[in-house]
């Protein structure tokens, strides 16, 4: 968002879009900053609304539709790894851990449950939007350190939690200090992408624009 920002100053100021940030779960702060009768042309977002429920999923559409301009467009990227911590150790020491069977199984679990992109992507289509997909898969080097070791083992992390649930109190113990011990390394990620192009459906494409609450 700074980036952009950045990149929108050196435009003429007549010219020159207005950017509003707001979190994915509270739409209305958008519309707080639009001046009376405008909306938006675009709204764009990334991995928005990880791990809600499908309550709150399903009235996004509505929301957005009160935001956008007709012929509006929306642009989502939605990134997760294709394996958790100890897929992702086992794929580079060819190393079999304790439960491993069970273990990899929680993480995909866990993985697919954090995202948002199946339900959004099917509310959307009920409501009418016109929607375009693109999938694909990158690998990247994900270094192995501190910071990385506290999202998955700290007090704060959703990980170890899910672990300590279902399995033996040594399993995270012990996948903790597999990682420690390679503190200062690099692994092999594989990431798979998902975007999402939306825009609102009008009755001269075959798709009725999806209708917002009257009284505006």
């Amino acid at each position: 968002a700074e980036r952009l920002a950045a990149q929108l100053q050196v435009l003429d100021q007549l010219r020159s879009p207005e950017l509003h940030l707001a979190p994915s779960a509270d739409l209305g702060s958008l519309r707080q900053g639009l001046a009376t009768n405008h909306r938006f042309e675009l709204i764009i977002g990334r991995n928005v609304l990880q791990g809600a429920s499908p309550s709150e999923i399903q009235p996004w559409g509505t929301s957005l539709a009160e935001l956008l301009a007709d012929r509006g467009q929306l642009e989502l990227l939605f990134s997760r790894p294709l394996g958790g911590p100890a897929q992702l150790l086992r794929q580079a020491t060819g190393q079999f851990w304790p439960f491993s069977a069970e273990l990899e199984q929680m993480e995909q679990e866990w993985l697919r449950s954090t995202m948002a992109w199946e339900l959004l992507d099917s509310s959307l289509e009920a409501a009418g939007w016109q929607i375009q997909r693109q999938e694909w898969t990158e690998t990247l080097l994900l270094p192995v350190d501190e910071t990385l070791l506290l999202r998955w083992f700290g007090s704060e992390a959703t990980y170890r939690p899910l672990l300590a649930e279902r399995l033996p109190a040594e399993v995270p113990q012990t996948l903790e200090q597999a990682f420690r011990a390679r503190l200062g390394s690099q692994l092999p990620q594989t990431l798979h992408h998902q975007r999402l192009s939306a825009r609102l459906g009008t009755e001269g494409d075959g798709h009725q624009r999806p209708r917002t609450p009257s009284g505006r």
